[in-house]
């Protein structure tokens, strides 16, 4: 499957994104619901403001440069592999559809597929999950 992309880069996002991740749950925990102007959410219903992606930290956050920098240190290939990696991740493919989810990453372009990446605020986890569906986890 993976031929442009190793999984020790694979890794190193997986820890990045990890690291972008803690740092927006950190800044989620202080929003409160005045601040974005949305009602609290009653019990047991679905809070609003968890939906905010990476994008909360903005374009400046330390981990978001780190992330994005080796995201883009990927070539075009290996970019391509790592969208359809995070794909099966989110359940969007099974790894049997491994080409199917490089043709989808293809139509993106690169631009969308880095953007893509860095939106999902579950980037580690999808990534994670991946790594096992593929039977490349350590």
């Amino acid at each position: 499957m993976l031929r442009d992309l190793k999984l020790s880069q694979i890794q190193l996002i997986v820890l990045l994104s990890k690291a972008a991740s803690q740092e927006r749950n950190a800044v989620m925990r202080k929003i409160s619901h005045h601040e974005t102007g949305e009602p609290g959410a009653a019990h047991g219903e679905h809070n609003e403001v968890g939906s905010l992606g990476l994008e909360i930290l903005g374009d400046n956050s330390r981990q978001i440069v780190a992330l994005r920098r080796e995201i883009e240190k990927l070539p075009f290939a290996a970019r391509h592999e790592l969208y359809a990696v995070m794909r099966i991740g989110q359940s969007g493919f099974a790894p049997r559809d491994w080409d199917q989810a490089i043709d989808e990453a293809t139509r993106l372009g690169v631009s969308s597929i880095t953007g893509t990446l860095l939106d999902d605020a579950e980037l580690h986890d999808h990534l994670t999950k991946a790594l096992y569906e593929m039977g490349l986890a350590a």
